[in-house]
C-alpha cells in the first residue's frame, strides 16, 4: 500500500481534522476554505505575479507543482507551472487556455461559474456514467477552452457566454 502524498495529507488534516477537533460550525469551516482557495492565492499573484495581457500571473508556480497542474485560473489570477509567454513574447498555450477561464470566470461573477463547473462535472461523472476523469474533458467551460486554446485572438473576438454552445453540444454517450 502507498502513502498518500504529503499535500493531500495536509488537506485532510486542515479542512477535516482540525474542524472536527476544534468544533468548528459550517460557518467557520466555510469561511477557512474562501481564506484558503479564494484570498490566499489573489494576494499570492500579487504579490510574486506580474501583470501579463491584463491578468496577475504566476509563472512557475509551487502551486501547480503541489497540485500536479499545468495551470488554473482563479479569478483574477492565473498560476502556471512554466511561463506564460514564450522567448520570443507570445503567449503559451495554457496561458491562452487559462486566459480563457478568467473571461468565463468574469462574465459569470466569479462564484456562480465554480458552482456550474462542479455541478457539470458532477452529473456528466456520476448520473451519465462518464467517470471523473471523461467528465472533466466533457464540461463546458473546458470544451471551450481546449477548442480555442490555439488561437491567439479568440478572446477578442469571443462572444459573451461562448461556452454555453459547447453545454448544449456536449457529448452525452461515451
Amino acid at each position: 500500500m502507498t502513502t498518500p502524498p504529503l499535500f493531500a495529507t495536509a488537506f485532510v488534516v486542515v479542512f477535516v481534522v482540525v474542524p472536527i477537533m476544534m468544533q468548528w460550525t459550517l460557518r467557520d469551516v466555510c469561511g477557512m476554505y474562501v481564506s484558503v482557495f479564494l484570498l490566499l492565492p489573489f494576494a499570492w499573484a500579487y504579490a510574486i505575479g506580474r501583470e501579463i495581457e491584463g491578468c496577475r500571473v504566476v509563472e512557475k508556480s509551487l502551486l501547480m507543482r503541489l497540485l500536479g497542474l499545468k495551470g488554473m485560473a482563479i479569478y483574477p489570477a492565473i498560476f502556471v507551472a512554466g511561463n506564460a509567454i514564450t522567448p520570443k513574447g507570445n503567449s503559451t498555450v495554457i496561458f491562452r487556455h487559462e486566459r480563457i477561464h478568467v473571461a468565463q470566470q468574469r462574465e459569470l461573477f466569479v462564484l456562480p461559474f465554480y458552482v456550474l463547473y462542479l455541478l457539470e462535472e458532477t452529473v456528466r461523472a456520476l448520473f451519465m456514467g462518464r467517470g471523473y476523469a471523461q467528465a472533466y474533458f466533457d464540461i463546458s467551460f473546458e470544451r471551450e477552452a481546449y477548442a480555442n486554446e490555439r488561437r491567439r485572438t479568440y478572446l477578442k473576438r469571443r462572444e459573451p457566454f461562448a461556452w454555453y454552445a459547447y453545454l448544449r453540444d456536449a457529448p452525452l454517450e461515451t
